[in-house]
């Protein structure tokens, strides 16, 4: 009977505070206990269900069929749960049609969406998917789209949208409009196909099948916005990646952040061929080289790799910071100390590249 009184005389306590106080409160806590808050009481119910529906991911794996149905099904009864939302993330693969046909129309209940991400989308998605218009989208991510029908549906998407200012594609490459597209990650032979003049960075992928490296990067320079500066990350998956620093000096040497992450095994004879090109790029304030997360280890026979880092240092007198594999360090009055990896990310705009 004490504790029931406590934990009545608690609950009290927390429902005079300000509503704007126990919303950030909320934010801050894990989504299973927000979804548990939001069971104790209409109060908390109220309170708490636009939190916990604003970012909605559902689970993946051999249920995704029946939770995304599920969930979908509870917007179209309660149309006021939609409008919360802002963030939406699913996985396509081998929905069947009357789960997708749930999913388009509770979709189309998300007025103030502004990030979209889809997994592995079928044909006959992106086919409904392209009737639908969210007003406010800023973020478009579509990592596996291998078909150009495909990729032509979800140009024609995109296009409808000139809000959006990210996006990530990997598709055969079409042609994208997008008037105020500042981040695009997808293959590098999709740049000559790009209409936009505001970008500020690119995570491009070159495959095998990218020819015309020159090419490219000159149609990547009136994409960009000049009174910015400019994130330029490079992931290869190509045995020709010795051509894309030399085709990055020659027509982008203004750039002044640069990653590159092989997908093969990063070892001496990548680090010193971008120790070689590095005199070149003038500008150069962060570079980083990273390895794909779930490939194998970096064997570097380097024992000290901030010998490395003094070699950038000097091949690039205008570096302020960088990163190798796991480590980062930044230049303090003339001498270069350890950084936090993570810091030196948020500083600097990139991130760890991660396989979707």
């Amino acid at each position: 009977m004490v504790l029931t009184r406590r934990g009545h005389k608690a609950r009290m306590m927390v429902t005079r505070l300000p509503n704007e106080i126990i919303t950030e409160i909320v934010r801050a806590a894990p989504k299973a206990d927000q979804a548990t808050l939001c069971r104790v009481s209409k109060f908390f119910h109220s309170l708490v269900l636009p939190v916990l529906n604003r970012v909605v991911e559902p689970a993946r794996g051999n249920r995704n069929n029946i939770v995304l149905a599920g969930f979908c099904s509870a917007l179209i009864a309660d149309p006021g749960r939609a409008h919360v939302i802002r963030s939406f993330t699913f996985f396509a693969h081998g929905l069947p049609t009357k789960t997708l046909d749930v999913l388009v129309q509770a979709m189309n209940l998300m007025s103030r969406l502004e990030h979209l991400s889809i997994n592995h989308p079928s044909s006959l998605m992106l086919s409904k998917l392209s009737l639908l218009t969210f007003p406010g989208l800023l973020s478009f991510h579509c990592p596996h789209v291998y078909e150009r029908n495909g990729a032509n549906m979800v140009a024609g998407l995109l296009t409808r949208h000139p809000t959006l200012i990210r996006i990530q594609l990997r598709s055969p490459p079409v042609p994208i409009s997008l008037p105020n597209l500042q981040y695009f990650d997808g293959f590098a032979r999709s740049i000559p196909l790009i209409t936009t003049q505001s970008l500020r960075a690119v995570r491009l992928v070159w495959d095998p099948a990218t020819q015309n490296f020159d090419d490219i990067f000159m149609a990547l320079l009136p994409l960009r916005d000049f009174a910015l500066p400019f994130v330029s990350s490079h992931v290869y998956c190509t045995g020709n990646y010795k051509q894309i620093l030399p085709s990055l000096a020659r027509r982008m040497p203004h750039t002044t952040s640069l990653q590159i992450v092989p997908s093969l095994l990063l070892n001496d004879e990548i680090v010193n061929h971008v120790t070689q090109w590095l005199p070149e790029l003038r500008h150069l304030v962060y570079l980083a080289l990273d390895h794909i997360p779930y490939s194998p280890k970096p064997r570097l026979s380097i024992a000290n790799p901030q010998v490395t880092v003094q070699a950038w240092a000097k091949a690039c007198p205008t570096l302020e910071g960088c990163s190798l594999v796991d480590s980062a360090w930044r230049k303090v009055d003339g001498t270069w100390q350890g950084y936090s990896l993570e810091d030196f990310r948020i500083h600097t705009g990139f991130s760890e590249y991660v396989i979707t």
